[in-house]
């Protein structure tokens, strides 16, 4: 099996990265970001280099996305290129390019790619803030009702999600 990791330069995308390295059913890695891993990342790597490769790759950009899929014949992709909230306030068009097209671009690509499996992190962002819920926990069953552009970003690629498993 060979994975697809979108953001995998980022601090979960790189812990990811090395978890699925150490997975002995999975053949190859491909970290794609449009930032190399930090040293630290990749010496964390040196074990696996037989079945790691980092390439350059905009999530905004579905050609990138389409040409490592092919380039490395992926399986499956795993999406952690999502612009952070306090980053969205600054630049909103960038994580509107990030976070709502990349994240679509990613459904739109493994759909075409024929890829079964796509796997992206959502947020508890998206059902609101604590205080609507009192002292209980929130589960999966509650109402979304995102309250930032991140949150409703997060909503949108639930959204998405489900669109393209019918597809």
């Amino acid at each position: 099996m060979n994975i697809l990791v979108i953001g995998g330069s980022g601090l979960f995308g790189g812990k990811t990265v090395l978890h699925l390295l150490q997975d002995k059913e999975i053949s190859h890695v491909v970290s794609m970001d449009v930032v190399p891993p930090k040293m630290w990342i990749m010496e964390s790597y040196n074990d696996y280099t037989d079945k790691f490769d980092f390439i350059y790759g905009d999530v905004s950009q579905i050609e990138d996305i389409l040409n490592a899929t092919k380039l490395y014949s992926i399986d499956r992709v795993v999406n952690l290129a999502f612009i952070l909230p306090g980053d969205v306030e600054t630049n909103p068009r960038l994580s509107v390019k990030v976070n709502q097209l990349g994240m679509c671009n990613v459904f739109e690509a493994a759909r075409l790619m024929d890829i079964s499996r796509v796997v992206y992190a959502s947020s508890e962002g998206v059902y609101g803030p604590q205080y609507e819920y009192g002292e209980r926990e929130v589960t999966e069953d509650d109402v979304l009702h995102p309250q930032s552009a991140y949150a409703i970003a997060k909503q949108l690629s639930e959204i998405l999600a489900a669109q393209y498993a019918e597809k």
